[in-house]
């Protein structure tokens, strides 16, 4: 019963989808020859090949059966029945329990159950651990704030087909590559010559060993009609249904979630749609330059990255400045509209450069800082050295060590651990104000080990799902995950904690400060500047490489909030010059910091308030007079209270100075 209900479900929304108003639809089916294509992976040496179609009406485009690209690429298995005229209905296990995908190939649409967990590929689960498993984590406690709905995607309307033949289905590889890509698993990139493929994205594989990679844009080559259009409908299709949205001041986004890509450019930039469909290599950059670097700007995560396609791809003068020449005329439209994430972006490098010599100057050049009770500890990334953490996952050593501040988790540990050597420090400070991002894997590291465990909040804008999750990590580093883990934070309760963001803070800079307000810890600085989304790997029909903000898992606060505007501070250390410039000095001044961590967590030192009662009275001064006379012990806190005319030391001066406050009823 629970198998029909779902699928009844997804009819309802196959219903829904009919009123989209497609491009026309391409029909492939009909001739086509067969080719072998080569795969590799991580290197060039690998001898790995796989069958194609191509189709003598798309003849660039190689189609691929879809159970066989779903066991070469995702280690993943699907069964295939008829349900109905026109429509297959697909079966993946997740779980142990079944997801289910309507695939209706006369109308080229897929109506799924659960998209996220349908498109969920396990070929992520051994491969990616490097990024969430150096050591060990796992989820203590989930909720569902939502249950996840049926979604559709619309081949038909961006013009794709699907191709039925005696019970199987034949994909384009590209459209499978956007469907299946992650943020874990890289887009299979298709160069008219081999496929390229590494599900760890960041890695590169063989793609980045391969000079000839895009031998498919080689220098003076003029695109097809057919090859142009196929690949601009393919973006449209990618964003469309993939692109997380997170920004929340961009009306070209907003129209986008309206009408579509396509439409909105016809509105906003269609110089830009002819640059993307030209048949000229170089006017096609410039305008995939232009969408993604300007249009689909959100401040961090999208754009399409040209350096490493202009050294290895045009590699005479001549052809250099043909593509530079285009890419800087082309690149960025005539238009007077204002994209504040482009603005950003631009005002970025400056605001970090600001950032590092106004704290040489305050301060020091030091990932280190003491200075009275506050310690300050720098990070600009959350980063792994897997160097230092392969031999102790093997057992070979006791202890991951790293050599530099290269591994953020193991140089936090060591600047805590150092500020408990020193009696004096009560504050920490994590300064984040130069911080980009990085690991995830880190972030919750960090977090189990001065709270205990690891917020992570997702909202899924395919579904409409939304899951509020703690994460704990083995941070005492045991190999296993167990309730000691759980209170390590407790050897670092007796700080105060603090984190210093700017606009330069950005999504695992983001997340953090997020959590931290979350845990009742405090923000400082300025706000700081977004990303919510994680990366998604893509490349275009041709080969070009994108990165986009996925909407698959979308991060959120604990009350449920979008957190890509920043997050508010607790404080606000940001100041302005006549001329209206920021000054970041106060980011850098301890003593002023101290104070006001003091202030948030309600521990400020009242000159004269010896027994620490909130007021001063004549047992404040008893209590002096008794531990001048050596009957009475002092705590740290005590003494500083004692100290009442702030000279550092406590002696009868003190006592005097304290009788006058209680006979004049001064506080």
């Amino acid at each position: 019963m629970k198998k029909l209900r779902i699928v009844a479900a997804i009819v309802i929304v196959l219903a829904m989808i009919a009123q989209i108003a497609p491009m026309s639809v391409l029909a492939v089916g009909g001739d086509y020859t067969e080719k072998e294509i080569h795969i590799y992976r991580d290197s060039m040496e690998e001898d790995e090949t796989v069958t194609c179609r191509f189709y003598s009406d798309l003849p660039e485009i190689p189609y691929i059966d879809f159970e066989v690209f779903l066991s070469v690429f995702n280690k993943d298995a699907v069964t295939l029945e008829e349900y109905g005229e026109g429509c297959l209905l697909a079966t993946v296990v997740r779980d142990e329990e079944p997801v289910y995908a309507m695939i209706d190939y006369e109308n080229d649409t897929i109506t799924f159950s659960n998209i996220s967990s349908f498109l969920y590929s396990p070929a992520t689960e051994g491969e990616a651990e490097g990024e969430f498993y150096y050591l060990y984590m796992d989820v203590v406690y989930g909720e569902y704030v939502d249950e996840p709905a049926p979604s559709s995607v619309d081949l038909g309307a961006y013009g794709i087909d699907i191709v039925e033949e005696d019970g199987k289905l034949f994909f384009p590889v590209p459209t499978l590559s956007d469907l299946y890509s992650s943020v874990n698993q890289a887009v299979v990139y298709w160069n008219g010559e081999v496929f390229y493929y590494n599900s760890v994205v960041m890695d590169g594989g063989a793609k980045s060993q391969d000079p000839a990679a895009l031998s498919i844009l080689v220098k003076n080559m003029e695109r097809s009609a057919t090859l142009a259009n196929y690949t601009y409908n393919e973006i449209c299709f990618n964003i469309d249904n993939f692109f997380g949205f997170p920004c929340t001041q961009s009306p070209f986004m907003d129209k986008v979630q309206e009408v579509g890509l396509d439409k909105a450019l016809d509105e906003y930039d269609p110089e830009c749609k002819q640059l993307i469909l030209a048949p000229e290599s170089e006017y096609h950059i410039a305008g995939i330059y232009r969408l993604f670097n300007f249009w689909l700007c959100d401040g961090g995560h999208t754009g399409a990255y040209m350096n490493d396609l202009i050294e290895t791809l045009y590699l005479d003068e001549d052809d250099y400045y043909r593509v530079v020449g285009a890419i800087r005329t082309y690149g960025y439209p005539d238009t007077d509209y204002e994209n504040v994430y482009v603005d950003y972006n631009d005002s970025y490098m400056d605001t970090l450069y600001q950032i590092y010599f106004t704290k040489v100057a305050v301060l020091a050049d030091e990932y280190y800082i003491e200075q009275g009770d506050t310690a300050m500890i720098e990070f600009d990334e959350f980063n792994i050295d897997f160097a230092a953490w392969e031999p102790f996952l093997k057992g070979e050593t006791d202890f991951p060590v790293s050599e530099d501040e290269s591994d953020t988790f193991l140089f936090v540990l060591s600047c805590l651990e150092r500020a408990k050597q020193n009696p004096e420090i009560k504050n920490i400070v994590f300064d984040l104000s130069m911080n980009g991002g990085g690991y995830v894997a880190v972030y919750i590291a960090l977090m189990s080990l001065i709270n205990g465990t690891a917020e992570y909040n997702l909202y899924d804008r395919y579904t409409g799902e939304m899951v509020l999750l703690d994460y704990a990590a083995d941070v005492n580093l045991d190999g296993v995950l167990d309730e000691a883990d759980l209170n390590v934070w407790q050897e670092y309760s007796d700080f105060n904690f603090a984190v210093l963001t700017s606009m330069c803070s950005f999504s695992c800079g983001n997340m953090f400060p997020s959590a931290m307000k979350d845990a009742g810890l405090m923000v400082i600085g300025e706000q700081s500047g977004g990303g919510t989304c994680p990366l998604d790997y893509n490349s275009t029909a041709e080969g070009l490489e994108y990165i986009t903000s996925a909407g698959d898992s979308m991060l959120i606060n604990a009350n449920c909030e979008n957190i890509d505007d920043g997050v508010p501070v607790d404080a606000d250390l940001l100041e302005y010059d006549d001329e209206g410039n920021k000054d970041y000095s106060k980011f850098f001044d301890l003593e002023l910091i101290s104070r006001l961590m003091h202030e948030f967590y309600g521990d400020v030192v009242i000159p004269g308030d010896v027994d620490g009662d909130g007021a001063v009275t004549l047992k404040d001064v008893l209590m002096l007079r008794q531990a001048i006379a050596g009957t009475a012990d002092l705590t740290e806190d005590q003494l500083a209270a004692a100290d009442v005319n702030g000279d550092g030391a406590v002696n009868l001066k003190d006592v005097l100075a304290l009788r006058r406050i209680v006979a004049g009823g001064e506080q």
